[in-house]
């Protein structure tokens, strides 16, 4: 998967919680090794699936204005993240 299709599949989930609050039932957060790949997955039954996403590239997702500098040894560690989740009641 490129990245600019792993970049359109976390763009959904971002519309997505945000057309109502979101409730995580669970997280899972695992170092990865950096690859040339990424991939993410987001379904509407309430799984989003990340692969091989730095920090820098996480926080340039939720604020895409901005420009995230930081210690390269911090900023660029690469994670696989695993949540679920549902939508609450209003």
């Amino acid at each position: 998967m490129t990245a600019g299709t792993a970049t359109n599949r976390l763009s959904a989930a971002a519309r997505e919680a945000a057309d109502g609050r979101v409730t995580f039932e669970s997280i899972e957060l695992a170092p990865s090794q950096f690859a040339w790949w990424h991939e993410a997955q987001f379904d509407l039954a309430g799984r989003l699936t990340l692969d091989n996403v730095s920090l820098r590239k996480l926080i340039s997702l939720a604020y895409p204005a901005s420009r995230v500098n930081g210690d390269p040894q911090l900023i660029d560690l690469y994670f696989d993240i695993h949540a679920s989740w549902r939508r609450r009641q209003r």
